[in-house]
């Protein structure tokens, strides 16, 4: 059974075969009446019921229609003529409709109510609208295109107005079939950052990775490194399976040795986010694919390669820089370190007494790195200035530390004693008030959510380094 609520639920593959299908449906019925079924009545049988809750001219007709061609009949019910109106709940709807119908379109307000009919109803749910999405009217514009003689991949697509559900589909649709959207929206009437993330699951037109799934296995919570990851792979034209320590036998006493030799017949490469960092250092011992980094505590270098990233597209070169650090001597400081000794950059970095990198830490850097008490030391002409959140996944004795760390808190202060064009960068998630004030990261010379996406693009270029494609 297959529920159509959103494009992606039928994916590339499907809207293509669909298409395609539609296509020779029609051609096929040249000459026919309209309420003639189809030669081959592929539906005879089956009934189609009709629920709506907003009012419609097309859906109505055009589904109504389609079911008839195919050799089924439809059932046509209003919020106003069923007992959904007045109070019975969708859950209750979904079931009873099952037992009647075939198949369910309902044409709503609040997406959530299709996503609940989907969940309790043992037959297949359309999405005739809803506020969120119209993943029908979008099939029938790319048959439109298609039948003008343009092809998908490649094509762009203006779009002018309000950035409504209508416009999410299509960002969805390119997303998916390889095309490109620009929208021009007024202020206050621009599509949301979630629908036009739809679209980013397009694949580059390389697809260098194609073919290839990252196993990506999570023992600390994400959301960066999760998300970043995955769309990291699927614009490289691969494919990701996600896995955590609870749903998994590594969570149970698997070994890490037997996990790493089993993972790697299946999958091309691995992407780990643990806690200790021999754990990821005997994953890379027994794999035959590529181990990736996603951090431990020891050290979080696919974070320091987005910061890299986002310093370069500053405008500022990396060696001869100065990066201050203020705070906990963590994993994230570590793997700053080690970036400062490869790329020829030096790191002031001020962290109370007993929260300092240690002493192996700081040799990552040949010389490059120094730990200093003063914050205000440490920021004096600095190009760069980097914070953490003061209290890491899992840690204990949460006051103390936030006492000793509170002189070393980011704020206006400080900034100003760093050079005019000094850029600010956090790596999240942020603890605004404790690590920085709100005036800081939430102002101009912070490039918080430039970094954050830099996740994305870094990741990229890490996993085809991982696979020989470059370097």
């Amino acid at each position: 059974m297959r529920h159509f609520l959103n494009l992606s639920d039928a994916g590339a593959d499907g809207i293509a075969a669909m298409l395609a299908d539609a296509h020779d449906r029609k051609a096929a019925r040249k000459g026919f009446p309209k309420g003639r079924a189809d030669a081959d009545a592929p539906l005879a049988g089956h009934a189609l019921a009709m629920v709506f809750e907003k009012n419609s001219t097309r859906t109505r007709v055009s589904f109504d229609m389609a079911i008839r061609q195919l050799g089924g009949a439809s059932i046509v019910l209003d919020a106003g003529t069923m007992q959904l109106g007045r109070g019975e709940t969708i859950a209750d709807t979904a079931r009873i409709l099952s037992g009647y119908a075939d198949a369910i379109m309902i044409r709503t307000d609040d997406h959530a109510k299709i996503e609940e009919m989907a969940h309790y109803a043992s037959v297949p749910v359309i999405n005739g609208l809803t506020d969120a999405s119209h993943p029908c009217q979008i099939m029938a514009d790319l048959l439109t295109i298609i039948e003008s003689g343009k092809a998908l991949p490649g094509l762009k697509v203006a779009w002018l107005g309000d950035g409504n559900n209508v416009l999410a589909s299509i960002v969805e649709a390119a997303g998916l079939m390889q095309f490109d959207v620009v929208a021009a929206c007024p202020q206050g009437y621009q599509p949301t950052d979630a629908d036009v993330a739809l679209g980013k699951g397009r694949a580059d037109a390389d697809a260098p990775l194609a073919g290839h799934t990252l196993a990506m296995v999570f023992e600390k919570n994400s959301t960066r490194t999760r998300f970043s990851f995955d769309m990291a792979i699927r614009q490289l034209g691969g494919t990701s399976i996600v896995s955590d320590a609870g749903s998994m036998q590594l969570g149970r006493g698997e070994s890490v040795a037997d996990t790493a030799r089993i993972l790697s017949g299946y999958v091309d490469a691995i992407m780990i986010r643990t806690d200790d960092h021999a754990k990821i250092e005997e994953m890379a011992h027994y794999a035959s694919v590529p181990v990736i980094n996603g951090l431990t505590d020891a050290s979080h270098p696919c974070q320091i390669m987005a910061d890299l990233l986002t310093i370069i597209e500053s405008g500022k070169t990396l060696p001869g820089l100065k990066v201050a650090w203020l705070g906990d001597g963590n994993n994230v400081l570590a793997s700053i370190v080690e970036a400062a000794g490869l790329m020829q950059f030096d790191v002031v970095a001020a962290c109370p007494q007993g929260y300092q990198p240690t002493e192996t830490d700081v040799a990552l850097g040949k010389g490059r790195a120094r730990v200093v008490a003063s914050p205000q030391e440490a920021v004096e002409g600095a190009d760069i200035i980097v914070t953490d959140t003061w209290i890491s996944m899992g840690q204990a004795h949460a006051e103390t530390k936030l006492k000793a760390l509170t002189p070393y808190q980011v704020d206006a202060a400080l900034m100003a004693l760093a050079k005019p064009d000094a850029k600010f960068l956090h790596c999240l998630p942020a603890h605004r008030g404790e690590e920085v004030t709100p005036e800081v990261i939430d102002g101009p010379q912070s490039l918080i959510w430039q970094e954050a996406e830099n996740r994305l693009h870094a990741q990229k270029s890490v996993l085809r380094w991982c696979f020989g494609q470059i370097g």
